[in-house]
């Protein structure tokens, strides 16, 4: 099983196998932290579905946990016990829980910088068309009108 990375609001899947030439109950147990600090094994019963697979081969079985829309309140240790008429066998996996991906937003939006140069042409009548240059600042041939 192993360390297993995931971030919040995604699945976390495990897998446990074991080898046994009779069929195999399995059992899912998380490690929870009390209030004392002391660690106890509780049954999982929230947001899985545990599955179980068709022998792998010969010999082979095993079962696969999956936990939905993790949360850190899901990270910790989870373990699997496998037992039959010969004994039992347990394997631990850990699941660590990163924070969800920021939310893609547009980039803003850049201003178009100021223009600069260029020409412009006026269609107005004579006295209009002065009127309107001087109160811009445009030139009238060499010259800046103020």
């Amino acid at each position: 099983m192993g360390k297993q990375k995931v971030r919040v609001g995604s699945t976390a899947t495990f897998n446990c196998q074991v080898q046994s030439t009779t069929s195999t109950a399995f059992e899912w147990w998380k490690t929870e932290t009390t209030s004392s600090n002391n660690s106890r094994l509780v049954p999982i019963r929230k947001k899985i579905d545990i599955q179980v697979n068709n022998p792998l081969q010969e010999d082979v079985y095993s079962q696969t946990l999956s936990i939905y829309s993790v949360t850190k309140e899901d990270a910790g240790n989870y373990m699997c016990r496998a037992e039959n008429d010969f004994g039992s066998s347990t394997k631990i996996a850990e699941l660590e829980v990163t924070s969800a991906p920021p939310k893609n937003k547009p980039p803003p939006k850049k201003k178009p910088p100021p223009r600069r140069g260029g020409s412009m042409k006026f269609s107005a009548p004579g006295p209009v068309a002065l009127i309107l240059m001087l109160l811009c600042g445009y030139a009238l041939g060499n010259q800046f009108v103020l």
